[in-house]
This record gives C-alpha cells, structure tokens and sequence, in this order.
C-alpha cells in the first residue's frame, strides 16, 4: 500500500470497507477490530504521502471518519438505492395487478 501511495499520478487512496470485510471473512462486521485497524492504516498512509483518504461512510460514522482524516467519504450506494428503487416498482406493479386482473387472467 505504501508504495502505491508514493506513485505521482495517484491522488487518492481508497478503502472499500465492503470488499475488506468480504475479503477476511467477515462479512458486514463493520466493527471487526481488522477492519477498524486497516480504516485507520489507509487513512494514515494517504496522509503521509499527501493523498487524499477516501472510504465509504454513513451519517453514524461521519464524525470518525473525518478525525481519522478522511475528507473523501461516499455516502450511501448505488447498489442498495436500486434495490429500493425496483422492490418500489415490484410492488407498485404487484398493487396494480391485483386491482386489474382477475384471478386465472393472463397480464
């Protein structure tokens, strides 16, 4: 990690906690001492090499994030607005089916 900090061209370094936590075995642990030890390891190699440290964050950790000096934090992901956005139309669909069709009818 230290030497892709050192390389010119590279303005960012990033920690996906997600794929980490996949990766040792911990899926969704958020509060795996490993995970919270690498946060804070990537964070404080960005900064000695004048990158910018970025990760993925939430309202609760926000605070945290930013002391360990984090100043790129994605909020929220894409992955889990379109799984609200297609469970809403599923259901809206679903809604109007059941006020449209009439049992044993095709759509």
């Amino acid at each position: 990690m230290e030497k892709i900090a050192k390389l010119p061209g590279i303005d960012i370094i990033f920690f996906g906690p997600g794929d980490f936590s996949h990766g040792i075995g911990v899926l969704g642990d958020w509060d795996n001492a490993k995970i919270i030890e690498t946060r804070k390891r990537v964070a404080d190699i960005a900064l000695a090499n004048g990158k910018i440290a970025g990760t993925v964050g939430n309202p609760g950790n926000l605070d945290d994030l930013i002391k360990m000096g984090y100043r790129f934090i994605s909020m929220g992901a894409d992955v889990v607005g379109l799984s609200q956005y297609c469970k809403s139309l599923a259901q809206e669909f679903r809604q109007r089916q059941e006020n449209i069709i009439k049992p044993g009818e095709c759509l």
